[in-house]
């Protein structure tokens, strides 16, 4: 396990510079060691969603091999996790812009560079490797970088500090965020008028934009009152701050706002001043303070233009449960919709409390997962009216860090506001990028196009075949998209024809439309919304609805309701087989990723789509072995650990062991199966599957030789009626070391087929059949043949492989010539020269094929000379 830490009382470079070294570390878990600053603290509050904290106290310190720690050489600033450091068997990587001292810790890689702030030094990494990054990521980097260097403005400050924010600004840094969590320092006249100010401010709420006013009067001139007003709105985290200071006669005002609402340099033109939007300033030469905080206010009122209400945002579909619902239910809801809380409104629509998944999570885990939700929900929920303005919606999650407020008129539940409404009206939608926050509800645009993909990795006949069913799609008014495997395989380049299709819609109807108008067969379950379309070529074409599924009591049968895309795709395995691409003609090619697969393809990631997955299903952690070592990606760091989790509750233990055969050969068959069975060992799976099961480094070498040289031996049965199931001679491998008495209680356990039972029992020929191949002397071809021809395909596989240079020859002997040798004459025949139906004429049948292999037989004429001299010497022994 590798984690990322920084010293206690975290600032925004510090908090940054972790963020980053995520994107450099993917497989890294962060963990904040201490305090942290509050304005780190309030961005987390906002942003909690979309940046994976987890608590030390889930981290298994036994387990982390590596730390990166950034902003800090010196251990004891690490907390809790001082003494972690200082382990030998702990490779520590740092990431420092301080000077070193006699207190700094062991290093194994040492990343210190003199600049003006540790976050600079991970962009730069990050832009040399073209790493993407959100529009939230550029901006809290930028804030770690204008943090520790003032701005660009301290001594420290380098011109790679400034190249960084040059490169972030490209990416795209929101301004307004940046200057709404930044800090600056005051000289001693500008602070003594700060204090004046900071005593007098006032708070205005004008057509839903909080403002702020301030006023003093000063004896002398202090210059820079514009910088005083500035670090007062930073200072009290003011978006919007006006202040009137009157020197003598003269009254200068002075406005800044982070919020694009309140354009002040408009509004001080007005007072005969200006400025920018941002920034403005003018100087009244009559009247009082009273009277020019009267006439600014008038002006605001005619400039500023009205924030968004909740009406304008809000979800207007929403999820709710009644009081008597049970936790579990609740649970599995909000497991299902990523929600992390449900309203709770009775038989009238009424809202009567709030249930959140902390809520279910801890009642489960007192054993109270049937208890109804009205003994656990909150009685006097935070709600919001349809008029109210979303900058006090805002105020509401801030205070009470919350993320989803339900809006209420007249007691009625009418929607619900979420973080992610918020963050998308106040900073635009691009803010969070294309992983931002899953809307499970209304779709999303795809941000990439694969046509090109789809072009140049499926073949003509197929593509085509997809697009004449986006055209039919377009026809019955249907979005229907390709999903799974074959768009993960698409983004890999890897060829995939597995056709998966998820209708918008009613699929059956759909189906049968294809089926009239493309002929071949078709299948329909309408119970579960699915239908399967095999074409006239023989290629099967699954298409299902796009559902959700759920269990009214346990071993029952799905209940199934339609729902979208995206809830669709946020019950399978992996984010990266949760994507999918739209096939009808206006939107062909479209990539629609609502999880970040893409992100995870790029990073190498397998992840989890919620924090149960391995709970509601274990086989999910064969999957995410397999797909692990077949393309070289590893564990999402927070899905390994919950797999871990998994496999310490013994869940995998209660898998049927026909789910676990299933699992075991999708991975057997895999070409780096031996990784995927070493992994699984590391997960200590096979204490739990088997007792028996002994993965020493011997078998685990024959794994890995049958992954090697399988392909090669498997084309010696090019021409032979059944090849060798890979996962058969692997298996083979994996259970060498079992007595046969456990072989025998392993195969029944995990519910082998007959076939399947008769090749893992058979070790005893695959060591009778080296025995006899391996005599000094050569045997003549009808030995070999007699030997071999009673061998399953996977005993020659196996032999082939791990035989000697002897007997792998006497395989390829058996399998390109001796199997295909046959007599001319049939039992048929030899009736026809008198014989009786009896043994003999197998007997007989036998003597003359394995003539024919010794080369002493030649014609058919040979044969029925042989045929007849046996048949008198059977007759003479009679």
């Amino acid at each position: 396990m590798n984690i990322i830490l920084c010293h206690r009382n975290a600032d925004f470079d510090a908090f940054a510079a972790m963020v980053a070294a995520q994107k450099i570390y993917p497989d890294s878990l962060m963990a904040l060691t201490g305090a942290i600053n509050e304005n780190v603290r309030e961005f987390l509050s906002l942003h909690g969603d979309f940046i994976q904290i987890t608590d030390p106290g889930v981290i298994d310190r036994e387990a982390v091999s590596r730390v990166v720690v950034v902003d800090t050489k010196n251990a004891d600033r690490l907390g809790d996790f001082c003494d972690l450091v200082k382990k030998k068997k702990v490779e520590v990587l740092v990431f420092d812009h301080h000077p070193g001292s006699e207190a700094d810790m062991h290093m194994d890689q040492d990343f210190t560079v003199k600049v003006g702030s540790t976050t600079t030094i991970l962009v730069e990494i990050l832009r040399a490797r073209a790493t993407p990054m959100t529009h939230m990521e550029a901006t809290l980097f930028a804030l770690g970088i204008h943090e520790d260097t003032g701005s660009l403005t301290y001594q420290g400050t380098t011109a790679r500090d400034v190249n960084a924010m040059l490169y972030l600004m490209d990416v795209g840094v929101h301004l307004d965020v940046l200057a709404y969590f930044l800090e600056r320092r005051l000289s001693t006249s500008q602070r003594g008028l700060l204090y004046r100010l900071i005593s007098n401010v006032v708070s205005l709420n004008l057509q839903g934009v909080t403002l702020f006013l301030v006023r003093a009067e000063s004896k002398q001139f202090v210059e820079g009152v514009s910088l005083v007003v500035a670090q007062i709105a930073r200072m009290e985290r003011l978006p919007t701050l006006f202040a009137l200071v009157k020197v003598r006669e003269k009254i200068y005002v002075s406005g800044i706002s982070a919020n694009e609402r309140v354009p002040v340099g408009n509004v001080l033109k007005k007072l005969g001043g200006g400025g920018h939007p941002s920034v403005g300033s003018a100087v009244l030469r009559t009247g009082s303070l009273e009277e020019a905080e009267s006439r600014l206010r008038s002006v605001l009122e005619e400039e500023i233009h009205p924030a968004p209400r909740v009406s304008d945002i809000m979800s207007t579909y929403v999820k709710t449960v009644i009081p008597q619902t049970s936790i579990i239910e609740a649970g599995r809801v909000m497991r299902e919709t990523g929600y992390t809380g449900l309203p709770v409104v009775d038989e009238e629509g009424i809202l009567v409390g709030m249930i959140s998944r902390a809520d279910t999570d801890k009642a489960a885990h007192h054993g109270l997962g049937h208890a109804p939700v009205k003994g656990f929900m909150s009685q006097n929920p935070i709600w919001v009216s349809p008029g109210t303005y979303i900058t006090r919606v805002q105020e509401l999650m801030v205070e009470n860090r919350i993320g989803r407020v339900p809006v209420v008129k007249d007691g009625e539940l009418k929607g619900i506001v979420t973080r992610t409404d918020i963050l998308a009206a106040l900073h635009g939608s691009g803010y969070l990028g294309v992983s931002g926050p899953l809307n499970l509800d209304g779709g999303e645009e795809g941000s990439e196009n694969l046509a090109h993909l789809m072009k140049d990795v499926l073949p003509q006949d197929v593509l085509r075949e997809v697009r004449d069913l986006g055209r039919l799609a377009k026809e019955e008014g249907l979005m229907v998209y390709l999903v799974g495997g074959l768009v993960r395989d698409l983004l890999l380049g890897v060829s995939n024809l597995d056709l998966d299709l998820v209708v918008e819609g009613d699929a059956i109807t759909f189906a049968c439309k294809v089926f009239d108008e493309m002929g071949g067969e078709l299948r329909t379950h309408r119970a579960f919304k699915t239908a399967v379309w095999i074409n006239r070529n023989g290629r099967r074409i699954d298409i299902a609805s796009a559902r959700r599924e759920y269990y009214e009591e346990p071993a029952a049968l799905p209940r199934v309701e339609l729902t979208s895309l995206a809830r669709d795709l946020y019950r399978r395995d992996f984010t990266i087989n949760a994507m999918a691409v739209s096939i009808n003609p206006e939107e062909f090619g479209q990539l629609q990723d609502y999880f970040g697969g893409r992100r995870d393809l790029e990073r190498g990631l397998v992840r989890i789509l919620h924090n149960l997955s391995f709970v509601e299903d274990p086989t999910r952690i064969f999957r995410a072995v397999r797909f692990e070592q077949r393309y070289g990606f590893k564990m999402e760091a927070g899905t390994e650990i919950l797999a871990r989790r998994a496999i310490d509750m013994e869940l995998v233990g209660r898998l049927t062991g026909q789910r676990v055969r299933d699992e075991l050969k999708a991975i057997l068959n895999e070409k780096t199966a031996s990784l995927a069975v070493g992994r699984l060992h590391e997960f200590g799976i096979f204490k739990r599957l088997h007792p028996a099961v002994e993965l020493t480094d011997e078998v685990l070498e024959e794994m890995r030789v049958i992954d090697e040289r399988f392909e090669e031996v498997n084309t010696l049965f090019k021409q032979h009626p059944r090849s060798p199931e890979k996962w058969l001679v692997s298996l083979l491998a994996l259970i060498s070391g079992l007595s046969g008495g456990e072989v025998r209680a392993f195969v029944s356990d995990l519910r082998f087929k007959k076939k399947e039972m008769i090749v893992l029992e058979g070790r005893e020929t695959i060591d009778k059949a080296v025995r006899t191949l391996d005599r000094r002397r050569s045997l003549k071809k009808s030995e070999v043949y007699d030997v071999l021809d009673k061998v399953k395909p996977e005993h020659l596989a196996y032999l082939s492989i791990f035989g000697s240079s002897k007997v792998h020859e006497y395989i390829e002997l058996y399998l390109n010539e001796l199997y295909y040798v046959r007599t001319e004459l049939d039992g048929k025949d030899l009736m026809e020269m008198d014989m009786e139906p009896s043994p003999l004429i197998g007997e007989v049948l036998q003597q003359l094929r394995a003539e024919r292999l010794d080369g002493l037989v030649h014609s058919k004429e040979d044969e029925i000379e042989l045929a007849r001299k046996l048949a008198r010497k059977a007759g003479r022994k009679k």
